[in-house]
């Protein structure tokens, strides 16, 4: 007669039972399991595994029973509602005697782990679209409020009858001292944005004496969120301290840039800021409210020749009497190349013209 066996794993540091199964070879589906961890972190025993290995322990296979592969389903039924009847946590996610692995997973009543009956889901979605708050009924239910706000919305639970609530809490006039997440009020929003508009405190000190992030302060003077009070003008604000340059320099750089007349090196250094602050300013990613020409993100800046070059080994005197030395007949451009510290090549390109070409 041909048998097979019922196995159990358990965390060899309390020796609890958390995962019965069937194999013919028990110890190699062990060494599978550990595989499986690895490769199929979905399954609720493969996470469990995972995490023993992680915390340097390994998995404890005891054979439960020896039974005929004819018998086999019936036994694993008979251990795994044993064990759980003990108060065993296996992570099994089927009642026992499938073969193979599992294609589907009980949902509601029949999950093993659930948290909620179907009818404490349509009640906490009927107390919820009544109005109550996703942390009330959490409370009511004894679960979390990122739970609680799953199942309202459908994404947990999808198969349970239901009003579900998907409006987000504007639409349902949930916004800003009614909404249960609020921080401030709509006096502190309103005082917040007049401080800002006065010009003597930002973002971040703002931030340090209302008890919010430089961001979040940002997006209330911004508009961006309390958008259902009035926004104050900035435009009297003063200048930040840690500013290089005023909006009328700002306005007069993009001129400049835009003439084509100035290299953004050249730029940089006429109003001493980086050529990198130059590029940010000209493309109107900085100073966007100072106006002025702004100049597309692809334009290209002015093209640097001649002397204006920082690698430049010439200067256009040099440059006039090489071309007058080589077209006398007297002299090479080998010769030219020794004489000036530059290469044959360079020489070559000067004396045809396609190096220097602005000068005459």
């Amino acid at each position: 007669m041909t048998t097979t066996f019922i196995y159990g794993l358990s965390d060899p540091r309390d020796g609890v039972i958390r995962y019965v199964g069937k194999s013919g070879k028990p110890l190699n589906r062990l060494a599978r399991h550990v595989v499986w961890s690895r490769v199929r972190p979905s399954w609720p025993v493969a996470r469990w595994i995972r995490k023993l290995c992680i915390e340097g322990v390994r998995p404890v296979c005891e054979i439960l029973e020896e039974v005929s592969v004819d018998d086999w389903k019936e036994a694993e039924r008979r251990w795994i509602t044993l064990y759980r009847q003990r108060g065993h946590r296996l992570l099994n996610v089927l009642p026992g005697g499938e073969d193979g692995e599992p294609s589907s997973v009980p949902r509601g009543n029949d999950h093993w782990n659930v948290r909620l009956t179907d009818q404490q889901v349509v009640e906490m979605r009927e107390r919820r679209s009544a109005g109550a708050f996703v942390s009330e009924v959490a409370v009511l239910m004894g679960v979390s409020e990122s739970y609680a706000s799953e199942v309202c919305r459908g994404v947990s639970r999808p198969n349970v009858g239901g009003p579900l609530t998907r409006k987000p809490m504007q639409e349902v006039g949930l916004v800003g001292s009614s909404h249960p997440g609020h921080k401030l009020t709509d006096a502190q929003v309103g005082q917040i944005r007049e401080m800002y508009a006065t010009g003597r405190y930002w973002c971040r000190q703002l931030a340090r004496l209302f008890g919010m992030s430089s961001t979040m302060i940002r997006m209330i003077v911004s508009g961006q969120s309390w958008k259902h009070l009035p926004v104050l003008s900035a435009v009297g604000r003063c200048q930040h301290p840690q500013a290089k340059l005023t909006v009328e320099g700002v306005k007069e750089l993009r001129e400049l840039a835009k003439a084509g007349r100035l290299t953004q090196k050249e730029l940089a250094e006429r109003f001493g800021i980086t050529a990198g602050q130059v590029s940010y300013i000209v493309t109107g990613k900085g100073w966007k409210h100072a106006g002025g020409q702004i100049l597309p993100v692809g334009h290209r800046p002015l093209r640097v020749t001649g002397v204006r070059c920082h690698l430049a080994k010439l200067s256009e005197e040099d440059v006039v009497k090489i071309r007058g030395l080589y077209s006398d007949g007297g002299w090479s451009t080998r010769q030219l190349a020794e004489s000036f510290h530059v290469s044959q090549h360079n020489v070559s390109l000067i004396v045809s013209r396609r190096a220097w070409k602005h000068v005459a």
